[in-house]
């Protein structure tokens, strides 16, 4: 299936902003395809957008047998709609030519049955900075598929970037995948996206130090990229002192990996990302000793130094997504901003899953992410059967009811969150007034569209090079404080009149705040009680909340259509007064479509009506006044 490029301008999505209805109802259903407006962006899929909440199963864990008895089911318990799986190149092309769609083929139709979508891992020429998954028959003939060559001329564990044999034979293999999943899955919209490679790079080396790697090394930096970088003419040395070796290896990467997604775009034009191997500094990650290209982490790849050079030579990546396993606060929230460009959607595609990652969830939907991801969901060996990560599947468990109705509030720009870790146990954002509201008293369209000269279509922007300062700065507008609102977030309980916040033992709480007009909000979270004041004002002091609706999402019965509210109580008196609380659950619910038991409960199955009340994840809707 050909069609135009991913990154569309956002035309027709007016028509979901100002009536709230779904684009089906106007056109036929569309590929998932990514969409930018004002330096923010969203998945859209259906016609929608689309908050993914991932996990990725373990490397060896798409195969058939497994994903039914170990895989499914642990995805179902972590309250996921999206599972990220691998494609081997050895699996599905064993011969030259010869293809294999077994594993593709049960990955489609166990996500279609347990009503989750896919994305695709592409376990191509590299993995993890290796060749570990190309086919037997490159493997065993490097004198026909090279190997990349270290500063003595020994060969290493890596196809070379270098060699156009390795190129096309990869570019051959992933077009015939998606000519394939062209052919499956146009009309389902299983597959959101494909991450084209995984962690591309090379371990062993700095750079391919080949003959012919050597003598392009001493020549001129391609005229084109010195222009788009705006540095002077020169040798690779002299344009990029320092770092010349992993500079003309992420270029020689991009392009490659670009030639490759371009070819698979050619027989289905869906999202394409890559994801990143990170350079961790050692006091972020202690356990790498040597912060360094090619032994530290895999050189050339598009990490947070090399970012720039990818962006301007791989415009067939429609996204670059930070593997991120640091949960040190400063170093995790400098690659969100730095990842968070306007031509560049924040997506994490791998994260620990462990419980201290858990709230950088919150932190990524802060700023604008289109999704989450933690790695290693499965019953194959990483978890015990029956276990998943509880914080994670609280998360998710809070936001799948309404990931539909984040998703459109993100792109929007009307959501702030915050998190224990990084800010302490007491802090404050602020809300103005003099933006369009999202939606009209309980009512999810749009009062009035932007003005169409506000849209952006991202694929001019899709060479710009732009510092990470820049990032999400496209749309700064003039703050009224004069009808503005703080909402103050004190984690921890129990919180006593008087003193300060407690805080968690495990700095675990976070918060999301939704802003659905400029006096009503949708908030939701965990370990913390919110409280809204006017500027300069105490909470209480010439304010009132008018009403503060406690209920939850379900899905609506119409495709791509609002969730729907529904409410459960009105919260008044101390509910209110003294902050509207969210505590942390000691356990989440199973989906209601899982046989499996929450983690804790001792049954399961589904059940007719709606969970009991403490099961329930919540939200609260309030509306505001000022006198």
């Amino acid at each position: 299936m050909k069609s135009v490029s991913t990154f569309v301008r956002l035309v027709p999505i007016l028509v979901l902003l100002t009536r709230g209805l779904s684009l089906v109802a106007q056109e036929p259903l569309k590929t998932p395809r990514l969409v930018e407006q004002d330096g923010r962006h969203a998945l859209l899929v259906d016609g929608t957008p689309f908050l993914v909440l991932g996990a990725q199963i373990g490397n060896s864990s798409a195969w058939p047998l497994l994903l039914e008895q170990k895989v499914w089911p642990a995805l179902e318990a972590m309250h996921v709609n999206t599972a990220e799986a691998p494609v081997y190149w050895e699996q599905i092309e064993p011969q030259p030519g010869n293809f294999d769609w077994t594993n593709v083929d049960a990955l489609l139709s166990g996500a279609r049955e347990h009503r989750l979508h896919l994305i695709l891992l592409w376990f191509g020429t590299w993995k993890n900075g290796n060749d570990h998954y190309v086919p037997q028959w490159v493997k065993t003939h490097p004198e026909q598929y090279p190997r990349m060559k270290n500063s003595a001329g020994a060969p290493i564990d890596d196809l070379s970037a270098n060699a156009p044999a390795n190129m096309e034979a990869d570019r051959k293999a992933f077009a015939a995948l998606m000519h394939h999943l062209a052919e499956e899955d146009s009309t389902d919209h299983t597959i959101l996206m494909m991450q084209v490679e995984n962690e591309s790079g090379g371990i062993g080396a700095a750079r391919d130090y080949s003959t012919d790697s050597n003598r392009e090394f001493g020549e001129q930096v391609p005229a084109e990229l010195v222009k788009a970088l705006g540095k002077r003419p020169g040798t690779w040395s002299e344009v990029f002192p320092g770092v010349a070796d992993e500079s003309f290896q992420a270029w020689h990467q991009a392009r490659y990996v670009n030639a490759v997604a371009e070819a698979g775009k050619r027989e289905f034009n869906i999202p394409f990302y890559c994801n990143v191997w990170l350079a961790y500094p050692p006091a972020a990650l202690p356990e790498r000793h040597i912060a360094a290209p090619g032994i530290g982490y895999p050189s050339g790849g598009p990490n947070q130094f090399m970012l720039p050079i990818w962006k301007f030579a791989a415009p067939s990546i429609d996204l670059i997504g930070p593997d991120l396993y640091s949960s040190d606060p400063s170093f995790y929230l400098g690659i969100l901003d730095t990842y968070a460009r306007p031509d560049n959607p924040l997506w994490i595609p791998e994260t620990g899953q462990g419980n201290e990652y858990a709230p950088y969830f919150f932190a990524a939907v802060g700023r604008g992410a289109i999704g989450f991801s933690p790695f290693g969901i499965d019953w194959v060996g990483r978890l015990p059967d029956g276990v998943v990560p509880r914080v994670h599947a609280a998360n998710y468990a809070l936001a799948g009811s309404m990931d539909r109705t984040l998703a459109k509030l993100n792109f929007a720009g009307k959501i702030k969150t915050m998190i224990e870790a990084a800010g302490g146990a007491d802090q404050q954002v602020i809300f103005y007034p003099n933006s369009t509201p999202l939606t009209a008293r309980n009512s999810f369209g749009a009062s009035s569209p932007p003005a169409d000269d506000a849209l952006i279509d991202i694929s001019t922007l899709a060479n710009a090079i732009v510092s990470p300062g820049e990032a999400g700065n496209v749309a700064t507008r003039t703050a009224d404080q004069s009808g503005a609102w703080v909402a103050e977030v004190r984690f921890g309980f129990p919180q006593r009149d008087g003193e300060a916040a407690p805080g968690s033992s495990d700095k675990s709480g976070r918060m999301l705040i939704a802003q659905m007009n400029p006096n009503e909000y949708l908030v939701t979270g965990i370990g913390g009680a919110v409280f809204f004041h006017r500027p300069g004002y105490l909470p209480g002091i010439r304010m009132q909340i008018l009403s503060a609706e406690e209920g939850y999402f379900t899905p609506s019965r119409a495709s791509g259509a609002p969730e729907e509210w529904h409410r459960i109580r009105i919260l008044n008196g101390d509910e209110t007064d003294r902050g509207i609380r969210f505590p942390d659950p000691h356990a989440v619910p199973a989906r209601s479509s899982s046989t499996l038991p929450a983690i804790g409960d001792t049954g399961g199955g589904d059940t007719e009506g709606p969970p009991p009340f403490q099961d329930r994840p919540v939200a609260v809707r309030i509306l505001l006044d000022r006198f």
